[in-house]
């Protein structure tokens, strides 16, 4: 779903499986079914800094940006309550990876 170095050119929800990510080979988290992978880099445009992959058996749903931008484009008012949506998530994504530096540097 992201790969190391790359721009990210889509946004994914896992509906089932776990995606894993990892650093360098180094595994920072599981992210179970629900979790929008791709938000904050579209958002910036930067290079994904880490790999995304399935563990297990999955299905997810993948949009392109370009299909989502032009989706909004035509309907501003989703676009309110997207970013909300997404700026929640963000937030959530921000304080699950501070636990997991906290804890690497604890160990």
């Amino acid at each position: 779903m992201l790969t190391e170095r790359e721009p990210v050119s889509s946004i994914c929800i896992a509906i089932s499986g776990t995606v894993q990510v990892r650093k360098q080979g180094r595994d920072l988290a599981a992210l179970e079914p629900g979790y929008m992978i791709g938000t904050a880099l579209a958002l910036t445009g930067d290079p994904s800094p880490v790999d995304a992959t399935f563990t297990t058996a999955a299905r997810y749903i993948c949009r392109r940006l370009q299909s989502i931008r032009s989706f909004l484009d035509r309907r501003p008012d989703l676009r309110v309550t997207l970013q909300g949506l997404v700026n929640r998530e963000l937030a959530g994504k921000l304080e699950q990876m501070s636990s997991i530096l906290a804890a690497d540097s604890r160990a």
